[in-house]
């Protein structure tokens, strides 16, 4: 009970399951709900419009880049690739909060303008 205590875990100490193994909740993420639900563009969509509680993206910023292709590829309708995803893409407060360098960033915008005219986005 003491070790308990000073672990300072949520909820109270059951002497009864002390010393067994218990299995955690397995967290949902962006990448298990694509393995689950496919690599479809239902499944993309979902996860662009996806918000937390607070109004974060739940897709990362990185994780939407690394995937771009892929998100381009999936048909998804002119307007809705320009309101969540181009317009989360060119975001100062996503950009400055990714981590990313301006290099990977030139990167990805390079490979989009090569892959990709205006017509397709």
């Amino acid at each position: 009970e003491e070790e308990f205590k000073e672990s300072c875990l949520e909820g109270e100490f059951d002497p009864e399951k002390a010393g067994m193994q218990m299995r955690i909740a397995v967290p949902p993420t962006w990448d298990r709900e694509l393995s689950e639900k496919g690599n479809v563009p239902t499944t993309w969509a979902a996860l662009l419009r996806a918000k937390d509680e607070k109004g974060n993206y739940t897709l990362p910023y990185m994780a939407m880049l690394r995937n771009m292709r892929n998100i381009l590829l999936m048909g998804l309708s002119p307007s809705f690739l320009r309101s969540h995803v181009l317009k989360r893409l060119t975001h100062r407060g996503q950009i400055q909060g990714s981590g990313q360098t301006p290099v990977s960033l030139s990167h990805t915008w390079t490979m989009l303008a090569k892959e990709f005219d205006e017509d397709k986005v």
